[in-house]
């Protein structure tokens, strides 16, 4: 199979920060050319905690998960971020699996220095080495299962994962991740932003605007709705989401550094009031007005200049467009 499905299950319970999932697995699941993401699961048509119902640890109905989507689907749908070169293509036999043979493709990115060791340091493949795992974060991987032996195909890793840095960046520079710092830049020339802890980040300079904030986490994404680079679109939305929890959401001390949840919450959701400033760079952004829209996406007020943006404390959505229409070009 060329493309797949990623069925995306969360575990244990919903917990402050819950955005990063989805703007971070959609933009990968772009870069991996996948033909679906699945999320678990949508249990209602609107935003509500649900103390002691089974669903209310996966629900995707809160502010910043389902809010979340308008850009985030943008990105996957519409391909905003383009798919990866391929990194890796196994051939798996059947028999062998069947044996416990295993693959040398593990899915668990938390490697620890001995199984870092069995490490391929080139694009050679040896029985016993292991492919980093944080390949998937770097390109495209294939696995075809048959008995037709077939040797694999490893693509040199080092130029795009750094371990001693802690980050990995895509074959086409569009995804960078700093798991150091824990920030995902977009830096594709129709989508562009931040997720993740953006306080360590400083001013993030991306290729058509800077974005700069103390959020943490906060997820701050810019993408086209014309299938317009943002250098040029003419209609661009700006999202913005902070950390949210349920009302009365608590934990409590438990062993090894931990904390345990005693009360999921109650209605209404709490998220943290946004803050930063986004600029973008483009040489007309001081004629572009930028409409703050409510969570349903209605019109709330329009200022003119998208040269400076002061993200409001409570405005998920902007959308940016010329001042006065003018005919296409």
């Amino acid at each position: 199979m060329e493309k797949d499905t990623q069925l995306v299950a969360r575990k244990g319970l919903r917990t402050p920060g819950q955005a990063v999932n989805l703007v971070s697995r959609l933009p990968y699941g772009a870069l991996q050319g996948s033909d679906a993401v699945v999320y678990f699961v949508h249990d209602s048509s609107d935003w509500s905690a649900k103390p002691g119902f089974f669903m209310a640890p996966w629900t995707l109905m809160t502010p910043a998960t389902a809010g979340q989507f308008p850009a985030a689907a943008l990105i996957f749908r519409k391909g905003l971020v383009a798919e990866g070169d391929l990194l890796v293509d196994l051939n798996l036999r059947p028999d062998d699996l069947f044996d416990l043979k295993g693959t040398p493709l593990p899915q668990d990115a938390s490697f620890d220095e001995l199984r870092l060791k069995d490490v391929p340091k080139g694009p050679a493949l040896k029985p016993g080495d292991v492919i980093d795992p944080l390949v998937h974060l770097a390109g495209r991987t294939s696995v075809t299962f048959s008995e037709r032996p077939r040797p694999p195909a490893l693509k040199e890793l080092r130029p795009y994962i750094d371990r001693a840095r802690q980050t990995v960046v895509s074959t086409h520079g569009q995804l960078r991740l700093d798991y150091g710092k824990g920030v995902l830049a977009v830096n594709a020339p129709a989508a562009q932003g931040l997720s993740g802890a953006l306080r360590g980040a400083g001013t993030a300079d991306l290729a058509d605007l800077t974005v700069t904030s103390n959020m943490d986490p906060g997820h701050v994404i810019a993408v086209s709705l014309d299938d317009r680079p943002l250098a040029t679109s003419r209609k661009i939305l700006l999202q913005v989401m902070s950390e949210e929890k349920a009302t009365g959401f608590r934990t409590e001390p438990a062993p090894g550094g931990r904390r345990k949840v005693v009360d999921i919450g109650r209605d209404p959701w709490l998220v943290r009031e946004f803050e930063g400033t986004v600029r973008f760079k483009r040489a007309d952004a001081a004629a572009l007005k930028v409409t703050a829209l409510d969570p349903n996406g209605e019109p709330l007020n329009t200022v003119l200049g998208a040269g400076e943006i002061r993200l409001g404390r409570s405005i998920l959505y902007y959308l940016i467009e010329p001042n006065h229409a003018a005919p296409a070009r």
